[in-house]
């Protein structure tokens, strides 16, 4: 009895190796937003930018957003068409927020498809409550290859 224990143990720690080392991981799913598989995600942290995609990539511009508690909301103040494209409208998530956590930031994206060869500014400005001017703005400036 006592030597099949170690026995049974020293069999099991085999076979765990054997199956854990002969595991091939899955591919990574891409990431889609909007419907749209996501190629280069910006933020706050790299405000001011300055990246080149290639037609067909997508962007996505990815900002904390507390507007449902603060009363600040970001306004996209992009230019025109040009070189890329909206896909769709912004979306707010407040998945990052805790439950029952009142003021807790979520997030806003907004994604952009680079259409044809060019240079445009994507611009967002946060904008306080009860105001028209800007607090801030983020700007990325890209060019389309």
């Amino acid at each position: 009895m006592n030597l099949i224990l170690p026995a049974m143990a020293l069999f099991l720690g085999a076979s765990v190796l054997l199956t854990t080392g002969c595991h091939t991981p899955r591919p990574a799913q891409p990431v889609t937003v909007h419907g749209q598989e996501a190629g280069i995600t910006l933020t706050e942290a790299n405000a001011d930018a300055s990246i080149a995609v290639q037609r067909g990539e997508t962007i996505v511009v990815r900002l904390v957003e507390n507007g449902g508690s603060t009363g600040y909301r970001w306004e996209d103040r992009t230019s025109g068409a040009g070189a890329l494209a909206k896909a769709g409208g912004p979306r707010i998530s407040l998945a990052e927020a805790s439950d029952g956590v009142v003021g807790a930031p979520g997030a806003l994206t907004q994604t952009y498809v680079a259409r044809q060869p060019g240079n445009q500014e994507i611009e967002w400005a946060r904008i306080p409550a009860g105001r028209e001017a800007a607090e801030e703005t983020v700007k990325f400036r890209v060019l389309v290859k």
